[in-house]
């Protein structure tokens, strides 16, 4: 091996179940057992990292007690996600976004709070993803994007959390407002309110339908359709 591919090696044996797996020339066996050993606090670190930042708003709300979205890196279940799926991908950031749902659930009964959840672990997706769609003929959607409608409207709710006003009464927020959540190529990510035509046209992308096919799905013109196309390629919701 020259210096890149021994480099290369070590981190696909450090970030990758599978590669742990089998046996590695990168590695003398007496090295394997730390190797593996770091593997598990670079998950651990790489994935508290980004629960602190995605579930903010709820632990700003914690007043104290235990429940904080990143205390999951602690748990059995954790370790199961993180001993099966490669740091970084896709699966590995659904399966402990749900994980941190579930930990935080119970912690409070307000009717908009499984709502912050959710906004929550969508945003996670896209801090904890980092495989991309590779582009192809058909216009793809990226790895992490995703469309979301909410019965609350969000902006305002993450508003008054963050100046921490009263929210307990709340009923004024319970308006819908549809979000997509996105990420660049370059790490940069976008949470922003979407029309419904831009949320039509998003979920019709699928990486078989061509722009014809879109447009006559979402029931507008080829030219329309490709404008939305092109504002969703600009923020990385599509490829």
């Amino acid at each position: 091996m020259n210096d890149r591919e021994l480099q290369d090696e070590i981190i696909r044996y450090l970030t990758e179940p599978a590669a742990r797996a089998v046996p590695t020339t990168a590695l003398a066996p007496e090295q394997a057992p730390r190797a593996a050993h770091f593997a598990r606090f670079l998950a651990r670190r790489y994935y508290r990292d980004r629960l602190g930042r995605s579930f903010r708003y709820s632990a700003m709300l914690a007043n104290g007690n235990s429940h904080r979205a990143m205390d999951v890196v602690e748990t059995n279940e954790f370790n199961r996600i993180a001993s099966s799926e490669p740091m970084g991908s896709l699966a590995a950031a659904q399966q402990v976004g749900a994980l941190a749902v579930q930990h935080l659930t119970p912690s409070r009964d307000e009717a908009w709070w499984p709502a912050l959840l959710d906004y929550e672990r969508a945003h996670f997706l896209q801090t904890a993803t980092s495989e991309y769609t590779e582009a192809g003929e058909y216009p793809r959607r990226g790895a992490s994007a995703l469309c979301r409608q909410f019965d609350w409207h969000m902006p305002e709710l993450l508003r008054r959390i963050k100046v921490r006003d009263a929210i307990s009464e709340a009923s004024d927020l319970l308006r819908p407002v549809t979000l997509l959540f996105s990420r660049m190529h370059a790490g940069r990510i976008f949470v922003m309110e979407v029309e419904e035509a831009s949320a039509a046209v998003f979920e019709a992308v699928d990486g078989e339908r061509n722009v014809a096919e879109i447009a006559e799905l979402t029931k507008m013109s080829s030219l329309v359709a490709e404008q939305l196309l092109q504002s969703l390629r600009e923020v990385g919701a599509v490829v």
